[in-house]
């Protein structure tokens, strides 16, 4: 294997022992993201009930300023609208009950309701109380506010990490999978094996694979597809180098089944005929050097052929996954 593909292998592999480190990172910070969303939502529920509190608060030093305002014209006296409250209040008790008990009863809860209203808080104190109420209000409503913008943003950020490491997850189990094949004795394997090994392997590697008849193939043995490119293979376990011929029957086999690009691959080596028709015809050729790239998923067959038969330096693209 030439310089620069040693270059591109150790650069995928870096990346690939990076992915555990990964995981960890954002595992982390899942937790730290988790935590502080369910800090974030206690504080949230803490400030809307602090602001339905002042408002109820509010609500009750307006209706006190107001009644206090309107006896003070009516009266000039407080304990008259004391009275006069809890009179109506008993009323209201004596017809709902039809009882004097309940008038008495009403009279009793009117008048400390409306004691309550016209001296608590003592006059002085009640403008003041108002408007740190009101101040209280705009403060939790505004906490609020921010709490669930907040919460939004976190709970955005939870499902993108979370998706993150579902992907890190399926790639870092794809890869131990390709390392899993990567270590059979696929160079021990012949015929058929072979075929079915390759087959397991693009499967792996998200192909799309058809078989072909074990006689009368026409060239190829497996075809496969991805992102719409489909390329007839022939498939050789070979002890000893694989020659021109196979070559040919794999470019044949292209035309036959209306593939895009052909490739030969071996667990073995490629005779130099092989190669120069190869070459010629841009045909890929993937040998025991290569194949354990390919099984891992850092070379790709389309990626192969484009650039088969040009003019660049000897070496091969890499796909990092």
């Amino acid at each position: 294997m030439d310089a620069p593909s040693e270059t591109a292998l150790n650069r995928d592999e870096a990346s690939e022992a990076r992915v555990p480190a990964k995981i960890t990172e954002l595992i982390q910070r899942l937790c730290h993201v988790q935590n502080a969303i369910e800090c974030f939502q206690t504080r949230e529920a803490e400030s809307k009930r602090n602001e339905r509190t002042s408002r109820l608060l509010l609500l009750y030093f307006n209706v006190a300023h107001f009644l206090r305002k309107a006896t003070g014209r009516a009266f000039d006296r407080r304990w008259a609208g004391v009275l006069l409250g809890s009179t109506c209040v008993s009323a209201v008790f004596v017809v709902a009950c039809m009882s004097w008990i309940g008038g008495l009863f009403g009279l009793i809860l009117g008048g400390v309701a409306f004691v309550t209203v016209f001296y608590v808080p003592t006059e002085p104190d009640l403008s003041r109380r108002i408007q740190e109420t009101r101040n209280k209000q705009e403060s939790a409503a505004a906490d609020y506010v921010n709490c669930a913008a907040t919460l939004a943003s976190m709970r955005n950020e939870l499902t993108a990490k979370s998706e993150e490491l579902r992907q890190l997850e399926c790639r870092q189990s794809s890869t131990f999978r390709r390392q899993q094949l990567l270590r059979r004795d696929w160079k021990a394997l012949r015929s058929v094996p072979f075929e079915n090994f390759l087959e397991e392997v693009f499967r792996e590697l998200d192909y799309v694979v058809e078989t072909t008849k074990v006689t009368g193939d026409q060239g190829a043995d497996l075809i496969v597809s991805k992102q719409g490119h489909r390329i007839a293979i022939q498939v050789k376990g070979y002890f000893s180098s694989v020659s021109n011929s196979a070559v040919q029957e794999a470019h044949t086999a292209k035309d036959y089944y209306r593939c895009e690009a052909s490739a030969v691959i071996t667990n073995s080596k490629f005779t130099s005929g092989a190669e120069d028709v190869a070459s010629k015809v841009g045909c890929t050729l993937i040998d025991e050097d290569r194949l354990p790239a390919l099984i891992l998923g850092q070379i790709d067959l389309w990626q192969l052929h484009l650039f088969a038969g040009s003019q660049r330096p000897s070496g091969f693209p890499f796909q990092q996954t």
